[in-house]
């Protein structure tokens, strides 16, 4: 027997034997106290980059009959430099979990989390045989640099966030900005109303790369760390992004959303935040006086002067324009950062910027703060202006796509007239 027993023994010995995960190479701020690696696996989520390394962490939170659970959590590690890129939440969970696949087609990797809905688990009279549901969810962790211009069925896809302003109706402003949208034959348009004020924002993450243009039209709330980093990276990358009236108020205290802005208003914003922008005599003015941003006076009608005529968004359109009764905002103030002032009003002895672009790394951006509605439904009447709806669409299509393809409407207004379309679309011709 004894020779039988030592030729087993050397070729067991022989035998491949399974990879254990181990620390190596796994950054120690990755490790979190109890908590062992339960799992790596590689996953490409990134365009023309090494494949990111997913590692799943975990440790016996309890034991029922025939099954254990674990509480766990992953961490997604750059397979270069070692940094870590994310971390998850900690979830209770059995121990093998983590799918990384395409699904989608697009030639990168996501990670699919599968979890145990502890509701429903249930084990059998005798205390054994145990059942449990899954939740699925996808993780998007890495963004992805946003196509050039994403379609659907040939027009613009485009993103209206809008929710949390006690001093708009922003579910009825949004409504307004997609059929005038919508009703152009360019755009395709979907509206996200983000939950209400001290509601949970933890289920808000938009999906901004599936977009060429988000519109922000929100006052609230400043978003989680990871929307922000999402939103940053989708605008950095090349999406086109928005800015409608007071959304230029909120998030004061995240810098890359006023470099974004460019100029703001109240929220506390001071000198710290950067200069009051004007224009005299045809020339920029950057006023580094101390004092408060935002200031706005009764609602009323404005003469509008395009500043930049050459603009894309402004060409070919009358120099100065009548828009209606709206709300003005004046003394903004913010980074001004690669700005262009597209439009102004004269007011207090100054001409004050009403329409900006900004450009944030690859990004476009257009700001209007025009088109001031009010808190009920009768009150959408600055977005009912011709000259709010022609100016809003072609600083949309210039944002996504970097050229405006629209004509001269035949029904914008003058200096001396405003012109109105009520049911948001251009009259036949």
């Amino acid at each position: 027997m004894k020779p039988i027993c030592s030729i087993l023994l050397v070729f067991l010995l022989a035998l491949p034997v399974a990879a254990q995960p181990t620390k190596k190479d796994i950054p120690e701020s990755a490790f979190r106290k109890g908590y062992g690696v339960q799992m790596t696996a590689f996953a490409r989520m990134d365009v023309g980059l090494p494949a990111e390394k997913v590692v799943l962490f975990g440790h016996d939170n309890g034991h029922w009959p025939e099954f254990d659970l674990f509480k766990t959590y992953f961490a997604v590690i750059d397979s270069q430099t070692g940094e870590v890129k994310y971390i998850s939440d900690e979830h209770v969970t059995d121990r093998y979990n983590l799918c990384i696949d395409d699904r989608d087609g697009d030639g990168l990797d996501e990670l699919y989390y599968y979890y145990v809905d502890m509701d429903t688990f249930t084990t059998g009279e005798d205390g054994y045989n145990p059942s449990w549901k899954y939740c699925y969810r996808r993780f998007d962790l890495v963004e992805h640099p946003a196509p050039a211009v994403p379609e659907r069925n040939g027009k613009i896809r485009t993103l209206v966030i809008a929710g949390q302003d006690g001093s708009h109706w922003s579910s009825g402003a949004a409504a307004c900005i997609r059929q005038i949208l919508e009703n152009s034959g360019l755009f395709c348009v979907d509206v996200l109303i983000t939950p209400g004020w001290g509601e949970d924002m933890s289920a808000f993450r938009p999906r901004f790369k599936d977009y060429s243009l988000v519109i922000l039209d929100y006052g609230g709330e400043e978003w989680a760390d990871m929307v922000k980093k999402d939103f940053e990276s989708y605008v950095e990358n090349g999406g086109g992004l928005v800015f409608i009236h007071s959304s230029v108020i909120p998030m004061e205290n995240w810098a890359a959303y006023n470099k974004m802005a460019g100029l703001g208003a109240w929220n506390g914003r001071d000198e710290k935040w950067g200069p009051y922008l004007y224009m005299q005599d045809g020339r920029y003015v950057y006023d580094y006086s101390p004092g408060w941003a935002g200031h706005h006076g009764l609602q009323h009608h404005v003469m509008v002067d395009f500043q930049a005529p050459e603009h894309p968004i402004a060409k070919g359109l009358p120099r100065r324009w009548h828009h209606y009764k709206d709300e003005i905002y004046t003394r903004l103030r913010g980074p001004a950062e690669n700005i262009e002032i597209i439009a102004t009003t004269h007011d207090g002895g100054r001409d004050e910027p009403l329409m900006w672009t900004v450009t944030y790394g690859k990004g476009r951006i257009f700001a209007d703060v025009l088109g001031h509605c009010g808190s009920d439904p009768d009150m959408t009447y600055s977005m009912t202006c011709t000259g709010y709806q022609v100016t809003l669409l072609r600083g949309c299509e210039w944002a996504a796509t970097g050229k405006v393809t629209q004509p001269v409407p035949v029904d914008f207004p003058d200096s001396e007239h405003y012109t109105l379309r009520q049911d948001f679309k251009e009259p036949c011709r």
